[in-house]
């Protein structure tokens, strides 16, 4: 994973090739499948889980963690290509109309925005795009086929109707996690 070691979701170029163990020049998303399929082949039933966070662990920048109801929500398979061409392109997408949300609303370049963003809530966009799906999907407060993640400041954006969700107002174990987590209120 070495030739992924520096690389970040929201600026990954999929197609990019990098050279592999000295002799193989592979492409990004072929290093992140080949990755995926062999930490998954090494478990059972909660293989391809477990591969995701394995992954997350290694590339925390890079690579998001999903579970069953995730790949279900996203209607992708639970394997090492869904997670390689289908999941972590997904995930790239939604962190990058969350910056442009944010550069559009302050007014500011993209580097800028990114800083902020992450230096706000000491995570990488890859954990805060995790946890998004995790109360989208997980917590099942909200239909996941009509909300984006568009605003990483607490805010939620039904895409949909174009109308606010605050955190309130999503539902009450989501108002609990967020105190807890990042203090806000």
């Amino acid at each position: 994973m070495d030739a992924l070691e520096h690389e970040r979701l929201e600026d990954i170029e999929f197609n990019a090739t990098k050279m592999v163990n000295g002799n193989k020049i592979l492409k990004h998303v072929e290093i992140i499948e080949s990755f995926f399929a062999k930490f998954s082949s090494l478990g059972n039933r909660f293989s391809c889980v477990a591969a995701s966070k394995m992954l997350h662990l290694i590339c925390p920048s890079l690579l998001v963690m999903w579970d069953n109801a995730i790949c279900t929500c996203y209607g992708l398979k639970s394997d090492a290509t869904s997670y390689a061409y289908g999941f972590v392109p997904l995930m790239k997408y939604e962190v990058n109309e969350a910056i442009t949300t944010y550069m559009e609303s302050h007014k500011c370049e993209r580097d800028v925005a990114i800083k902020e963003i992450t230096q706000k809530y000491g995570r990488t966009l890859a954990k805060m795009v995790d946890e998004y799906n995790w109360v989208k999907i997980r917590m099942r407060c909200v239909n996941c086929r009509h909300v984006r993640f568009i605003s990483i400041e607490s805010k939620y954006y039904c895409d949909l109707k174009k109308t606010f969700i605050s955190p309130k107002n999503i539902c009450k174990k989501w108002n609990e996690n967020i105190n807890r987590r990042y203090a806000l209120i």
